[in-house]
């Protein structure tokens, strides 16, 4: 079954694969590592899945204008999604 805790090491895990490749300043993973660790900044600070609803929402939202839907990234941003929105079911 999925927890929060396991969202929230999901999420750390995918912000440091990003980082560890150094990505450009102004590139789009250098963005979206902006956006997942606001996203890891806010789960941290949070209790549950519901309350960091606005910045999954904000990662989608960069991630569709954005990024190639076929890529490894969007790919991450999408496992990322699914499990939040897992939690916010099984929540209901």
């Amino acid at each position: 079954m999925a927890s929060y805790k396991e969202f929230v090491a999901l999420i750390d895990q995918v912000l440091g694969e990003i980082k560890s490749r150094s990505p450009e300043h102004g590139s789009l993973e250098w963005y979206l590592s902006n956006h997942i660790s606001k996203l890891s900044e806010n789960c941290h600070k949070s209790n549950s899945a519901s309350e960091v609803s606005n910045s999954i929402k904000s990662l989608m939202r960069f991630a569709a204008d954005s990024l190639d839907w076929d890529s490894e990234l969007s790919k991450k941003v999408i496992q990322i999604s699914e499990y939040h929105s897992g939690l916010i079911k099984g929540a209901e």
